[in-house]
């Protein structure tokens, strides 16, 4: 499966993967150490269903462009791009962990062209005093260090920790966390490290105006992203439903997204079979 790429009028592209062929088109944004590879069990179900994954890659993932973002809202022309040139008419959107902001953006710019938005396990605005104060003391404080470090030594930082992460990556023929790593190394982590800025920084868009209906599934004891900041969303979003998860185990943020993303997979599945 090859990757495919979509020239944005500055020059600049945006490289995507396609899963499945089915009728129902959903745009997906993946998390903070993240691209365009999926797990084999995602694809198997993907391709059970009658849905069509266009998984993008954001500025500095995979092989997008290094595109300089002062806030969220400078998604929003790509994402009209993005549309324009995929020639789209309705899709669904799934944002996961670090990828909600930009599910939120293109709501905001494909208000005739997305009819539902599922966040899982999604960043919440934590530039928001109401929303921040549930992190504990040495997440807010790394949060707020990040409006005032330099690129460079959050990139070094994360080159640091992948490579390390690669030292214990048990090899596998399912090679998408490998995959995902290595490409995340060769952009020197720009992508990351320009989203941990981005997230404390105003999204520069008002999430109250967002109107296509909001699905939020969160693990109660998620370890990355608190429950209660994630839950602070739903006075922000206008038409929006809250969905607990609970899971157990390691990892339960990971964990928990896995199983949103297959429970909404056959909602999808089934709403499209029965139109």
């Amino acid at each position: 499966m090859n990757k495919q790429y979509i020239m944005l009028d500055d020059g600049n592209k945006i490289s995507y993967m396609t899963y499945g062929k089915g009728k129902k088109v959903v745009l997906f944004f993946h998390g903070l150490v993240g691209g365009s590879y999926i797990s084999k069990d995602w694809k198997k179900e993907i391709e059970a269903k009658n849905i069509t994954l266009i998984a993008i890659e954001r500025s500095g993932y995979g092989n997008s462009s290094k595109i300089k973002m002062k806030n969220v809202s400078q998604w929003i022309p790509i994402a009209k791009q993005i549309a324009k040139q995929l020639k789209l008419s309705k899709v669904d959107l799934v944002g996961c962990s670090a990828g909600a902001p930009y599910a939120y953006a293109t709501a905001s710019a494909l208000e005739e062209i997305v009819e539902k938005v599922y966040i899982l396990g999604g960043v919440p605005s934590a530039y928001k005093d109401s929303v921040l104060k549930h992190y504990d003391t040495s997440n807010q404080e790394a949060y707020k260090s990040f409006m005032t470090k330099p690129m460079n030594e959050i990139q070094e930082y994360y080159k640091e920790q992948l490579n390390d992460f690669k030292k214990y990556l048990k090899k596998d023929e399912d090679d998408y966390i490998e995959k995902t790593i290595d490409e995340n190394l060769k952009q020197d982590c720009f992508g990351i490290s320009q989203e941990c800025k981005l997230q404390i920084e105003n999204w520069g868009m008002c999430l109250s105006e967002i109107k296509q209906p909001i699905f939020l599934h969160h693990a109660v004891n998620d370890e990355m992203v608190p429950y209660e900041a994630a839950k602070e969303m739903t006075n922000y979003l206008q038409n929006c439903s809250f969905e607990e998860i609970h899971i157990n185990g390691d990892k339960v943020h990971i964990s928990s997204i896995s199983k949103a993303f297959l429970q909404i997979l056959n909602v999808i599945g089934y709403n499209v079979s029965n139109r």
